[in-house]
């Protein structure tokens, strides 16, 4: 026998039914014997408007007016029921069952009905979401606010995460129409405004100066590998920084210009090569020396920004064989004052064996059709020389490669025993 589970609602629905269904029937019942029980005293009422009542008042009626029947009784029209609908438009699971109750049948307690009625309440849980998260293919995002509120929900109640910098790069999962959902570097997951992202990269404004960290490392237009390369940078060469991001800087070039680096090839700290420090003379002057330990590369980085002045060789001005001049003469080593004598003195080296403090001896008439060594310069280490340079009209540091990379040709590198 198949069993069925009654609901409350569907209890109610049954006596409701079964009760209409007695009281409709119940007259029926009595007429037979002869009985009344509705009100037998009542007069009956007639089509005609009594003397008391005005044609209009007889057109009026406020509350149901007992019937006349067949069979001279009164009967009562029955009271409107708001559930009688339920009797009028019962399913068909509801027919069966009170067919199985007429029938006698058993009806068990664990009966769950398969279908609902159109009175039945539906629970569909929480509310639908107005603007619902639609998930989109990941695509990188830039962050282009600062200090924008990382949350839990797409709501500005909502809880806070934590914040994004200016610049940070971050992963769309998802959006909505003013939100977007991300997930960030240190794999923190939420939503931000969407007016605060862009697919452009964003560089956060800085000023500060940045040095080259490896060998031949390429300087380009803009912040791609796929740019134009502007220059080959050697190591330990410094920069001007003025704007990061995750992964790229933007340098500003010495023509005032903008190009892009890596950011795995620069360091804000100082190369041993370039790390300067003051020291007291005995004359109670202060030197500015490099803390490497050699005295000669020591010496180079104390008269960076000296004048270049031809023919002269001291603090006041020199040029580029007058500095080598003074330097060495200050640890008590005599050496050639002219340029061109540097091409048999103290011993050459190569290339790959050169160390700070050696001499490096140019060729800087282009295209003459001679070797010549027309200007010296001091190997500090990182790649650098220091020289004095009458372009810029002062001491300098210089990347080597960089020096060559004007058609200049190194004819010689000399190491002078000190």
């Amino acid at each position: 026998m198949r069993k069925f589970k009654l609901q409350a609602r569907h209890n109610r629905k049954i006596l409701v039914s079964l009760l209409l269904s007695f009281i409709i029937a119940l007259p029926m019942l009595a007429q037979p014997l002869g009985l009344s029980f509705f009100q037998p005293d009542r007069p009956a009422i007639t089509s005609q408007p009594s003397q008391a009542q005005t044609p209009s008042e007889s057109l009026s009626v406020e509350a149901p007016l007992p019937v006349a029947s067949d069979a001279g009784m009164i009967v009562e029209p029955l009271e409107v029921f708001e559930d009688i609908e339920l009797t009028m438009n019962r399913s068909l699971k509801e027919e069966e069952i009170l067919a199985m109750i007429a029938r006698g049948e058993e009806i068990d307690a664990n009966y769950e009905e398969d279908a609902l009625t159109e009175d039945d309440e539906i629970d569909l849980g929480e509310d639908e979401p107005e603007d619902p998260v639609v998930e989109v293919a990941a695509h990188i995002r830039y962050i282009s606010g600062d200090n924008v509120n990382l949350r839990s929900e797409p709501a500005i109640e909502s809880e806070s995460l934590g914040r994004l910098d200016l610049g940070e790069k971050v992963t769309c999962t998802g959006e909505t129409a003013e939100w977007m959902k991300v997930k960030d570097a240190k794999g923190r997951e939420g939503f931000i405004f969407a007016t605060y992202t862009s697919t452009d990269i964003v560089f956060r404004p800085v000023n500060q100066t940045v040095y080259v960290t490896a060998n031949t490392v390429n300087l380009r237009s803009g912040p791609s590998t796929q740019s134009e390369v502007l220059a080959r940078l050697d190591k330990d060469h410094k920069l001007t920084r003025t704007g990061v991001s995750d992964e790229w800087s933007r340098i500003k070039t010495r023509d005032g210009g903008t190009a892009y680096i890596a950011n795995n090839f620069l360091t804000i700290t100082v190369p041993a090569s370039l790390r300067t420090t003051t020291k007291s003379t005995s004359s109670g002057s202060t030197t500015v020396v490099n803390r490497s330990g050699d005295k000669v590369v020591d010496l180079a980085y104390s008269m960076l920004g000296v004048r270049y002045v031809f023919g002269s060789e001291s603090r006041s001005g020199v040029d580029c064989s007058g500095l080598i001049y003074y330097i060495y003469r200050q640890i008590g080593v005599s050496v050639p004052r002219i340029s061109s004598s540097y091409a048999n003195f103290g011993t050459s080296v190569s290339r790959s064996d050169m160390k700070p403090g050696d001499v490096i001896a140019w060729d800087t008439r282009k295209n003459d059709g001679k070797t010549s060594i027309t200007h010296v310069g001091i190997y500090v280490g990182g790649g650098n020389m220091i020289h004095a340079s009458s372009t810029y009209k002062k001491v300098i540091l210089v990347s080597v490669s960089k020096y060559e990379s004007y058609g200049l040709k190194m004819v010689t590198i000399r190491r002078i025993k000190t």
